[in-house]
């Protein structure tokens, strides 16, 4: 065999320092038998004068010594002679360390011995600068030097080196085996070995604990996860009888945004199932984070180490990095995008264990490697009831109003990661005045979500009187009822009608608080488009979101899109109606149209909707009833009934929205409302509207 060698200068060898008789018997072989001192300049002289380098051979004696190159190539050969024939004792150091690590990963001598070698010329020192003088290596070569220096045939290293042996499958070894490399960068140990081999105090379980941890216990339980009850359900099943029947290449995919408990999910899970949960390690014993490879591989120790274990899963946290196609770090892992992929999937359809796989950013893996798992699951930021619950939780020991936590549940970008880093700050603070925690919280997790580039300010306000009260909507049905079948059935489709401010869309809020779905709010002018067709697509988007949002539908002043199609003057008219009324027919989800002209409603389109609601304005007793409520709300004085009825029956027509516009004006004006200014304010809207729909309009307004 051909090598080509590159020249080395003695000079930098001085300061290495050579422990071990192995290293010796090697770089003797290198120079001999692979022909590594035909390179070397000013051979034999420059090798006589170097006290570390005779010294490291066992030739001390010789230095500074003048011979012919003849005879110190035959010293050469003598000492060669002399440790081959100690080879074996030569490992007897080595062997409670080597023997550990043959029984923990049921590697073989042969394993074991390029195990050895690998720690040794990653420690540096001669062995290894010798070794580069072999120059750039492919596979075959390293093969055949690994053959030659540790005494082996060739097939049983090519075994040992082999893609689907024990050294690659379990990560003790990165193997590179595509491009050219120096000797120590053909063969990289697992981080950890080489302490093994060589401190005989080292233990087996501290080396595995840098790779991979028993994870810790949860605080959950699957009823904490309610919004994934019948996904949980599935995927308990499909762990268990994968794992009783031992089945391969089973990984489960956990993704969403951060902070919404997908490794905790993943605990729970394992526990449900009496199974242990080991994490691998993100970070090294010294804190500092670990790339995608370095993980990988501590990965594949995992899986190798606890195949036989009879009820284990492995998870694998932020394998974004894993996959990420830049990462700076994947040399061996990642070098052509076929060869990574080829590679990856080995992995996904191989693993012994039941395996975990959990990313903020399903982005940044390539769909190729999405339809590689058996079971993908999306853990988006819970709904609403679940956030109470996440509140109550974190937050429900501290000085804090319940009717707070309900107004923190409302926002849907807060995570339940985001409310335990609170709590923490919150148990610091420690304030007993509850008002005042309340604000101290609001920063802190304002603070949280700005950073998460989420929200830059989080604004908490508890319910007013002109949030949803059903008994201040004046419904031509009982809507609880309405209410009751839609989160039964999940799917129905309602057309709300009726004056302004009667509550229309603030029900809409209402139900998809109450189906526990989040509410996608869409007008006319969201949809309406310049250019032909455009209007169409943008419908077809709207019920798209909302299927993929699994979300309450609500198209606001709806009524371009539900006027009688007999009176449409131009054709685009036509087809926007058809295609929200073919859109509604296939949406599978509640769907919910709001208008004020029902009169002009296509008789088409309201066949099609379950419901047809009118809501009116405000009985007298309602018109009361929410009278004193502002009042009250406002906290200036007491309103008696008597004296107020009576004047509140002549306001027919009035709508809970007239009272929030009243409420509006008194917070920009920053004054309380008096039982008198709410009247006036009262009075005043509703003469503007009388007068707003008496005013003639257009060419008629200058007759």
């Amino acid at each position: 065999m051909n090598f080509h060698l590159s020249g080395i200068s003695l000079s930098t060898l001085s300061s290495l320092h050579v422990e071990h008789e192995l290293c010796a018997l090697w770089v003797l072989r290198m120079l001999l038998d692979l022909g590594a001192w035909k390179c070397m300049r000013g051979y034999p002289n420059k090798l006589t004068s170097n006290d570390e380098l005779l010294l490291g051979l066992g030739l001390g004696e010789y230095i500074d010594r003048e011979m012919t190159p003849l005879a110190f190539h035959e010293l050469l050969c003598q000492r060669r002679a002399g440790l081959a024939k100690q080879e074996t004792a030569l490992y007897r150091p080595l062997e409670p360390g080597m023997r550990r690590l043959g029984e923990t990963f049921w590697i073989d001598e042969v394993e074991q011995s390029i195990l050895v070698f690998a720690g040794l010329i990653h420690e540096g020192g001669f062995l290894d600068d010798i070794a580069d003088t072999l120059g750039m290596l492919n596979s075959n070569k390293v093969i055949l030097t690994l053959s030659v220096l540790l005494g082996y045939p060739k097939d049983e290293v090519n075994r040992a080196l082999a893609k689907n042996g024990y050294l690659n499958r379990s990560g003790l070894i990165r193997i590179d085996y595509k491009k050219s490399y120096q000797l120590r960068s053909k063969l990289e140990p697992l981080a950890g070995i080489t302490d093994m081999l060589f401190d005989g105090t080292s233990k087996i379980e501290d080396l595995l604990a840098t790779h991979y941890t028993p994870a810790l216990q949860s605080d959950l339980e699957l009823g904490d996860y309610p919004h994934l009850k019948e996904y949980l359900s599935d995927l308990q099943l499909f762990l268990d009888r994968s794992i009783s029947l031992k089945r391969c290449g089973v990984n489960v995919l956990l993704y969403g945004p951060p902070g919404t408990g997908k490794s905790e999910l993943a605990r729970v899970i394992a526990e449900s199932l009496g199974s242990t949960l080991y994490e691998v390690s993100s970070t090294d014993e010294d804190g500092a984070p670990l790339g995608g490879p370095h993980r990988l591989r501590a990965y594949q120790l995992a899986q190798h180490c606890l195949s036989r274990r009879t009820k284990a899963l492995v998870l694998l946290d932020e394998v974004e990095d894993v996959f990420d196609d830049h990462n700076p770090y994947a040399r061996g892992f990642q070098n052509e995008g076929d060869r990574k992929k080829g590679y990856m999937n080995r992995l996904l359809e191989s693993n012994p264990v039941p395996a975990f796989w959990v990313t903020n950013n399903i982005s940044a893996i390539d769909p190729a490697f999405r339809r590689r798992f058996d079971f993908a699951l999306e853990l988006p930021i819970p709904p609403r009831g679940v956030r109470r619950q996440i509140a109550e939780y974190h937050l429900g020991k501290l000085p804090v109003r319940g009717e707070w936590l309900d107004a923190l549940a409302r926002h849907d970008q807060i995570s339940p990661a985001i409310l335990g880093r609170a709590a923490k700050v919150a148990e610091i603070i420690s304030e007993k005045n509850s008002t005042k925690l309340e604000s101290q919280l609001i920063r802190v997790i304002g603070a949280q979500l700005k950073v998460t580039g989420r929200k830059d300010k989080l604004e908490i306000q508890s319910q007013t009187v002109t949030a949803y009260q059903p008994e201040l909507l004046n419904p031509d049905r009982r809507l609880e009822a309405v209410v009751k079948g839609l989160m039964r059935f999940k799917s129905g489709r309602l057309c709300l009608y009726g004056p302004p401010g009667t509550g229309k869309s603030v029900f809409a809020e209402y139900l998809a608080e109450q189906m526990e779905q989040p509410l996608l709010l869409k007008r006319a002018s969201d949809l309406l488009g310049s250019f032909v067709g455009e209007t169409e697509t943008n419908i077809t988007n709207m019920f798209r979101e909302a299927e993929i949002d699994q979300a309450v539908l609500l198209l606001d002043e709806a009524d371009s899109f539900l006027r009688d199609r007999r009176g449409a003057q131009h054709s685009w008219e036509i087809t926007q109606v058809n295609e929200l009324l073919t859109q509604m027919e296939a949406f599978k989800g509640v769907f919910i149209c709001t208008t004020n002209l029902v009169d002009e409603l296509d008789t088409a389109a309201a066949r099609r909707f379950d419901y047809k609601i009118k809501l009116s304005a405000l009985t007298s007793e309602q018109r009361w009833v929410l009278f004193r409520q502002v009042i009250k709300e406002q906290g200036v004085e007491t309103v008696n009934k008597t004296d107020w009825m009576p004047r509140l029956k002549t306001f027919a027509g009035l709508t809970p929205g007239h009272f929030a516009t009243a409420i509006r004006q008194s917070r920009i004006e920053a004054n309380r409302l008096s039982a008198i200014d709410l009247f006036n304010r009262l009075n005043a809207e509703l003469a503007f509207n009388e007068h707003a729909q008496h005013r003639p309009i257009g060419y008629m307004a200058t007759i």
